[in-house]
């Protein structure tokens, strides 16, 4: 199996690591530059550094086709999920995976977009943008002679959580692979980079965007219009059901039990020795029989 993504559990941890994206790709025929990045000591510091190494040599331009495939939100623990992709990574020839790149959702979309073009203009490459649909699969875009950059655009999962979440992941899962099918048919050879230009957003980034949204001003004014008037007695309600309640078994119970038990341990008193000097000479002569 492969390695991080047929991992035992460990990598359900993947969620803690927040402000990172992953990065998959392989390919249908030897690559130096997927070798090159996997087996470098040093990890990327941004998926823009990585695309630019990716570009340094001609490798990519040695392929038909290059498929970019980016799903928003993605992270290690959905990737880990995926059979297709397991299978695809563990049987290519050449294969590339980085789990937890550091990411900012700022840049990435600017360095996705810097990405395709640097390809484009290696490589003389036409570029097009493929939608995923329902339908089994797309047409396939071969023009003999020509090489291909695909743009993949999926599904976004970073506002998506439990079931919701999973299931918009292995369907978009089946589209994409519909789609590699569709595309890489007519090529004799095709590489596939699938990563995130957005990372996951965590849940307490989720909470401040709510308490940071504007409230609208006719709500604002429903919600103060409904505001009670009168006393502070009459505007608020001090003596609750559960607060009685709670005065009650504490002053009515508790209280009378604990000092009864103060009393009690209070009059205890130890007995007092009254011994005579006759008693105490008496067992002094005993002792010396």
């Amino acid at each position: 199996m492969v390695r991080w993504l047929a991992a035992p559990s460990f990598f359900l941890v993947a969620a803690a690591y927040q402000d990172t994206v992953p990065i998959v790709a392989w390919s249908s025929k030897s690559s130096h530059d997927l070798s090159a990045v996997s087996s470098r000591p040093n990890p990327y510091s941004s998926p823009a550094d990585l695309f630019h190494q990716l570009l340094q040599d001609n490798d990519i331009c040695n392929f038909d086709v290059v498929i970019i495939a980016d799903q928003p939100g993605l992270s290690a623990a959905d990737l880990r999920t995926s059979s297709y992709l397991a299978t695809q990574l563990s049987t290519a020839t050449s294969s590339l995976q980085i789990p937890y790149l550091p990411s900012s959702s700022d840049n990435e979309p600017k360095a996705f977009e810097s990405f395709k073009e640097g390809i484009v203009e290696k490589c003389g490459s036409e570029r097009k943008e493929i939608p995923l649909s329902s339908r089994s699969g797309s047409r396939s875009l071969f023009i003999d002679g020509l090489k291909q950059v695909l743009g993949i655009n999926m599904p976004p999962l970073d506002t998506l959580d439990g079931k919701q979440r999973r299931d918009i992941f292995m369907q978009s899962q089946s589209q994409l692979e519909n789609a590699i099918k569709e595309q890489t048919a007519s090529f004799s050879s095709h590489l596939v980079i699938y990563t995130s230009s957005h990372s996951a957003r965590s849940e307490l980034d989720k909470v401040e965007s709510l308490h940071s949204l504007p409230i609208h001003a006719d709500v604002a004014e429903a919600i103060n219009s409904t505001l009670p008037t009168g006393s502070l007695f009459q505007r608020y309600q001090f003596f609750t059901p559960a607060l009685l309640a709670g005065f009650f078994v504490g002053f009515i119970i508790l209280l009378p039990i604990l000092m009864l038990g103060v009393y009690a341990i209070a009059s205890i008193q130890t007995p007092s020795r009254m011994d005579s000097v006759g008693s105490r000479t008496v067992s002094l002569d005993k002792k010396n029989q």
